[in-house]
């Protein structure tokens, strides 16, 4: 897994746990989970990683109300509190990317979505991530 795809993992499960358990940001933000790697080549890999994961993170939670905004904006019909908690992350880390990351494209920032998607959510989650993201996109664009 790449790196900027695993940092994106850690932080769906950070806001994952963030969501369900309430656990306090700064406890999340140090991703106890991480694996822990052994040499130094994969000490730096480990370092990246979980500093992009914090980045995603912290940024998507410091501007939760305009993401939120924005995907009930671009979810017609969908109210984001009864999306599926998996879905509902991933459309809040891909929104913060789109809307605040102009250093990401934002075509890598929906494939990366959808495919998380894919992998964790449930059937129609990847289509659902894929159009609402889109709509996000769109709408800054235009």
């Amino acid at each position: 897994m790449k790196k900027r795809s695993h940092g994106r993992l850690l932080a769906l499960q950070a806001l994952y746990c963030y969501t369900v358990a309430h656990t306090p940001l700064e406890e999340l933000l140090q991703f106890r989970w991480m694996d822990t790697a052994h040499s130094i080549g994969e000490q730096q890999d480990a370092n990246q990683i979980r500093q992009f994961a914090v980045e995603l993170a912290k940024g998507t939670l410091d501007h939760l109300r305009q993401i939120d905004g924005a995907i009930s904006h671009a979810a017609l019909h969908w109210d984001i509190d009864r999306m599926m908690i998996i879905d509902r992350s991933l459309l809040r880390i891909g929104s913060y990317e789109i809307l605040y990351r102009s250093d990401i494209p934002a075509a890598v920032t929906i494939n990366e979505m959808v495919e998380l998607a894919k992998r964790y959510g449930g059937t129609n989650s990847a289509s659902f991530v894929n159009g609402v993201l889109d709509k996000i996109q769109a709408n800054i664009s235009a």
